[in-house]
């Protein structure tokens, strides 16, 4: 028999089996995990804002099997790290889910965890006043507006000051800060008339 014969080929072997079977159970267990943590409506809503992804379903299907086989190919490397990555992405929840963030956080965190049909200008005003109470930094005009404009470079139809109004609703950025990104705007505005 061929296995009596190749006996470190037939090891390889059932490494790159085990690196499917464990790869199948990472694509079931890790939306799994998405879906009751509602990380799903998380990444729902900050993939809003990501540049769009222009790949057609052939070429992600494509780089999706060329990954399956590459790691295949790596065997019984592949497979520890995948046994690793597992027990980390639970621990990871776990930890997540018993500590503590004050309420001013909860409640910005709410909306990107429950809510899949923020509006892109919502989603950035929610991110961006996050990342201020994370932060703790008083930030420029400058920061606002070059946020503003790398996802406004994006998405066409994202708008600026309504984003800004969201921002503001939320009460964390100064109303300086933004008044004077709300003129920065209206004057490239006009300048382009």
């Amino acid at each position: 028999m061929w296995i009596d014969e190749h006996p470190y080929l037939a090891i390889y072997l059932m490494g790159s089996v085990l690196v499917v079977i464990l790869t199948l159970v990472k694509v079931v267990l890790f939306p799994a995990i998405d879906w009751l943590t509602k990380g799903n409506i998380l990444k729902k809503n900050l993939k809003k804002l990501m540049p769009p992804d222009v790949r057609t379903f052939a070429v992600k299907f494509a780089t999706l099997g060329g990954q399956i086989l590459f790691e295949a190919a790596l065997s019984w490397i592949n497979v520890v790290v995948i046994i690793i990555q597992i027990p980390i992405t639970l621990l990871r929840v776990i930890r997540d889910g018993f500590t503590s963030v004050p309420e001013e956080v909860k409640q910005l965190r709410y909306p990107l965890r429950n809510n899949p049909n923020m509006s892109k200008e919502s989603v950035w005003a929610y991110i961006y006043a996050l990342g201020i109470k994370g932060g703790g930094e008083v930030l420029s005009p400058r920061d606002i507006i070059a946020s503003l404009e790398e996802v406004k470079a994006n998405h066409k139809t994202f708008d600026c000051i309504v984003a800004l109004d969201h921002l503001q609703q939320l009460g964390i950025a100064s109303a300086a800060a933004l008044d004077s990104a709300r003129e920065y705007l209206a004057c490239e505005a006009d300048d382009h008339w």
